[in-house]
């Protein structure tokens, strides 16, 4: 319980160092949003490795991570993490110098140290025990249905219904954005094709 607890304890900080940051801090729906998806990565990650500390220390490195890439791509495109960059998470293996230029070396220093001691944590303290493991699934598919309800109520209506993700961003917080808008795509309809173009007769084609 107590990793647990700690866990969602840094998560929250952790997103909280993510910019752009409301001055009268974060609207408690997206609080709520963001203990929903770190339980569930803490169930994830649990049911892999059946140890609950491996599962704190991998789902506050991936928080941290997930800031610090954010922080770096809105001081060089002026925009934070939106779920779309997800996919583009290929091209940081790549073209790392293009991502991390954006980062101090004290910031290098972090994701490299981080990265090693979870590597090591995760191989020497990963337990064969099956009910850590059975925790963990229960955990990340009770915590998945649970938020499918949510998204499905009306506590969240108005919530990042029209895009404006600084404003977002900053009311509801990093995970709970990516979340949203990622929901707000899903349920968005396809745009109208664009009509085609009359071809006048005896026209050359450029």
């Amino acid at each position: 319980m107590i990793p647990f607890l700690t866990m969602l304890l840094l998560s929250v900080v952790l997103d909280a160092a993510a910019r752009p940051r409301a001055r009268t801090g974060r609207d408690w729906r997206g609080v709520a949003l963001h203990l929903m998806v770190m339980t569930g990565v803490f169930g994830v990650i649990l049911a892999g490795t059946g140890n609950p500390v491996i599962a704190a220390l991998v789902s506050v490195a991936l928080v941290a991570l997930f800031m610090v890439a954010s922080n770096a791509k809105r001081k060089m495109l002026g925009e934070p993490l939106v779920f779309s960059d997800l996919a583009l998470l290929v091209g940081v293996v790549r073209h790392p110098r293009f991502y991390f230029s954006a980062l101090s070396v004290a910031q290098r220093w972090m994701l490299g140290i981080g990265a090693g001691i979870a590597l090591i944590a995760i191989a020497l303290l990963s337990s064969a025990a099956v009910r850590p493991h059975l925790i963990g699934v229960a955990l990340a598919v009770g915590v998945g249905v649970a938020i499918a309800l949510v998204l499905r109520s009306r506590a969240l209506d108005g919530l990042a219904a029209t895009p404006n993700l600084e404003a977002d961003f900053a009311r509801l917080g990093m995970m709970a954005s990516l979340l949203l808008y990622w929901w707000r795509w899903l349920g968005s309809s396809d745009p109208q094709p664009c009509p085609a173009v009359a071809q006048q007769p005896g026209a050359d084609l450029p």
